[in-house]
């Protein structure tokens, strides 16, 4: 877990609840710089507690606005 990722979410400009709920899940698994977070959709979706379908949602209105980037292939087992 990151709390400069976790600080740097709470400090980020207003976003509807599901996708805030999404940035701190995302920090969450973040390195202690807050990079390198590569959770799985399904991990993240459980989480935040909402289907993964809803979840897809929120990350891509996430990644239209500019709050994340997703690094396809990056992650463990290749995940994005």
């Amino acid at each position: 877990m990151s709390l400069k990722a976790l600080a740097a979410v709470w400090s980020y400009p207003p976003v509807g609840w599901g996708e805030l709920l999404w940035l701190l899940a995302i920090a969450d698994n973040a390195d202690d710089e807050g990079n390198n977070a590569y959770p799985s959709m399904k991990t993240i979706a459980r989480k935040c507690k909402m289907s993964e379908r809803n979840a897809r949602r929120c990350v891509q209105g996430l990644e239209d606005k500019g709050l994340i980037s997703i690094d396809a292939g990056r992650g463990r087992n290749r995940t994005n």
